[in-house]
């Protein structure tokens, strides 16, 4: 099946250049589009006729829709949905039993409190050397992120003495934000 396109794009770039073929892709392609709209249009009326059936019987049953908060009450949620500072310890202890699974050694690290003025936040910035392969860096760093979702990992410097070395010498930099309320 191959080499019959094949040739065929190849007598049809002869006969009307890269351009025709492309040109008669391209066409092809909309008028895909063009037939596969109305579907879509059907469909999203469908969906949209659901909605309001189902939130009509709702409505019956005596539900009462929730009202759509401010943005004073958005940010206040927002900040609300990270931890207080307390839990600090708690997270540094996670960050250290990461490093146990994927048998690093945190021999010393830098530690460091944040406080902005006027903000609700508070970061802790938590800086890491690690001596280890590349693969155990990478395995604990993605390990800390999705243990602690309110982390960012800030820095990641890798170096290595000779280019055939297994093991780095890393530096791990991650922000630790908490609500300061």
């Amino acid at each position: 099946m191959k080499p019959v396109l094949f040739r065929f794009w190849r007598r049809a770039v002869r006969v009307i250049g890269y351009s025709g073929p492309a040109a008669v892709l391209l066409v092809l392609v909309s008028i895909g589009v063009a037939l596969w709209l109305p579907r879509v249009d059907r469909d999203l009326k469908h969906i949209q006729a659901e909605v309001s059936d189902r939130t009509s019987r709702l409505r019956a049953r005596g539900a009462v829709s929730l009202p759509e908060p401010s943005g004073d009450e958005r940010l206040a949620q927002y900040i609300d949905a990270f931890p207080m500072p307390a839990q600090m310890a708690a997270d540094l202890g996670a960050i250290y039993t990461s490093a146990g699974r994927h048998k690093l050694d945190l021999l010393k690290g830098e530690y460091q409190l944040k406080t902005e003025p006027g903000s609700p936040f508070v970061t802790y910035v938590v800086t890491l050397p690690v001596h280890a392969q590349y693969g155990l860096v990478k395995a604990f760093a993605a390990n800390v992120l999705l243990d602690l979702p309110h982390a960012s990992l800030d820095e990641l410097r890798l170096s290595r003495d000779t280019a055939q070395g297994e093991m780095l010498d890393a530096v791990v930099r991650f922000t630790l934000v908490y609500r300061s309320r």
